[in-house]
């Protein structure tokens, strides 16, 4: 008896959660809806910024349909796929650029709510940015299940997700990010 309750208490605890980008673009379109309304808030409704794949916790992550197993912060694979490295690789730069910018415009947003002078411009520009970028994430998911889905050899999978075309990027504004990311990381050592 001592022995399954083990195994069912260390299988619970290997349980991986599942986030999904429609929960991340429901939240900020409710909360934004109850402004537009002229609802009463208060700071502890903001939505929270919470990226998808930058997930220390073994967790699933679900974009149009397609589950994304995450462990480490790193995409390990893709439930039903059966990916190459290289594939792996890209993937993971690609999707794990667009979830830093999909944070930082939600956090900048949210920032922008908690500072005493609420700019209403900056707030609207960082959620259409916000929005912007989780479409893009789900596109770049229809595009892997479309390649994944055709009759490609492997070698032609994984050169057709390399020439994915790339979402319109603020590389400028992701280079700050990263800077700010390395500035906290050098400053915690």
């Amino acid at each position: 008896m001592i022995i399954l309750l083990t195994l069912i208490t260390n299988a619970k605890a290997q349980t991986a959660h599942t986030l999904s980008a429609d929960l991340l673009e429901e939240s900020r379109f409710t909360f934004n809806k109850k402004l537009i309304k002229r609802e009463q808030y208060n700071l502890q409704q903001l939505p929270c910024s919470q990226y998808l794949f930058r997930q220390s916790d073994k967790c699933e992550v679900d974009i149009e349909g397609l589950i994304f197993v995450m462990d480490n912060n790193t995409i390990t694979g893709i439930k039903g796929i059966d990916l190459s490295a290289e594939s792996l690789k890209q993937i993971n730069d690609r999707l794990g650029i667009l979830d830093r910018l999909q944070w930082a415009y939600s956090e900048a947003s949210n920032n922008e709510f908690r500072s005493g002078q609420r700019n209403n411009h900056d707030i609207v520009f960082n959620d259409r940015k916000f929005f912007s970028t989780l479409r893009a994430i789900k596109s770049t998911a229809r595009d892997i299940r479309k390649i994944y889905g055709s009759a490609l050899s492997s070698a032609e999978k994984s050169e057709a997700i390399a020439k994915l075309r790339f979402a319109n990027v603020d590389w400028q504004f992701y280079r700050r990010i990263t800077e700010v990311e390395n500035k906290q990381i050098l400053a915690s050592d």
